[in-house]
């Protein structure tokens, strides 16, 4: 049977991981359905809370949760990093063998826990939710969604269907997860160049869902930067064509101006306006590469900064004296 108990006495089984940012009114509501959540699985769990920079009272809320449980953590974040940094603050600081990520503003149907745990169980290291269609909409209109993801993918790379916040990862693919961080390269698009067992969990508002399997991906995912350049390339394409049908203009109108049958005034100067335009492109496009890879060279912002940790197991040190107060952890800064 997979996933046999080789580890730690005290390690959890499963650790979850919850986002909340400036959530303070429904964090209690949310953290009882988790809790109820986790119970049902009878297993050892912990909840990490990752405070993405609240300015509300989240924090003090989320403190006074730790205090009555000993199996909440918190992350405190410097500041907002967004959603997918603060997942993987969560995961970074997680001990289980299965690490749930979730969102704490409860959108997420938490009764599906219970689903995609089974999933590991079964052995799939990665599970992910994806959106089902729940049929109310119209054929044209499904028609026209379908057009305008594909028109959204000339413009930027494509995200995966179960490429949510919600999902589960074994503890294998969260190592790899950290030794092989790409911060060029969203969070979806990393597990998929890692590869492991996926599987993916649809759901719909009715709270039907079924499950159908995902092959790793075999092909090297393009990077953001690549992404936001795509609509200038896609125009230097365009220019290298304009340019190459003006030259193309030109060579004919060279061979048949000895001929007497050149063409008309109003077509060489249209064509001439073509060409000038079909070059400024290209030369868009060229500057454009350049920009990018040297403002990816210098890009070096942190993935996060934690400000603060809460709830966390010490970790064994020297014996010292005792004080009445734990020492809180300072501040870390992670790439």
């Amino acid at each position: 049977m997979l996933h046999v108990s080789d580890v730690q006495d005290n390690q959890p089984t499963f650790s979850f991981v919850a986002v909340v940012c400036n959530e303070a009114e429904s964090v209690d509501e949310f953290h009882i359905r988790l809790q109820a959540a986790a119970d049902r699985l009878d297993e050892p769990y912990e909840m990490i809370y990752v405070d993405d920079g609240s300015s509300d009272e989240t924090p003090e809320t989320l403190r006074r949760l730790a205090d009555s449980d000993g199996r909440v953590r918190i992350v405190e974040l410097s500041r907002s990093f967004g959603p997918e940094a603060a997942s993987i603050a969560g995961c970074d600081h997680s001990s289980g063998r299965a690490v749930l990520s979730l969102t704490g503003d409860g959108i997420y149907q938490l009764e599906m826990i219970g689903e995609l745990v089974a999933c590991w169980r079964e052995g799939f290291e990665v599970v992910r939710t994806a959106g089902k269609e729940t049929g109310s909409s119209s054929p044209f209109q499904r028609m026209l969604d379908k057009c305008a993801q594909g028109f959204r993918g000339l413009i930027s790379e494509p995200q995966k269907a179960g490429s949510g916040v919600f999902c589960l990862l074994d503890r294998k693919a969260v190592d790899a997860l950290a030794e092989h961080r790409d911060r060029a390269r969203p969070l979806t698009t990393l597990l998929d160049l890692l590869g492991f067992r996926q599987t993916s969990v649809p759901y719909s508002s009715e709270g039907s869902s079924g499950r159908e399997g995902i092959a790793p991906a075999t092909s090297t995912p393009a990077s953001n930067s690549g992404s936001l350049l795509r609509p200038v390339r896609l125009a230097g394409l365009l220019g290298a064509l304009m340019l190459a049908a003006a030259l193309v203009h030109l060579a004919v109108s060279l061979v048949l101006w000895p001929l007497g049958r050149s063409a008309t005034v109003s077509t060489h100067v249209t064509m001439f306006v073509v060409g000038i335009l079909g070059l400024q492109f290209v030369l868009i496009r060229s500057v454009a590469e350049r920009i990018a890879c040297s403002i990816e060279r210098l890009n070096s912002d942190p993935l996060y900064i934690v400000r603060e940790t809460v709830g966390f197991p010490e970790p064994d040190k020297p014996a010292q004296a005792s004080t009445d107060k734990p020492e809180s952890q300072g501040f870390a800064v992670y790439t």
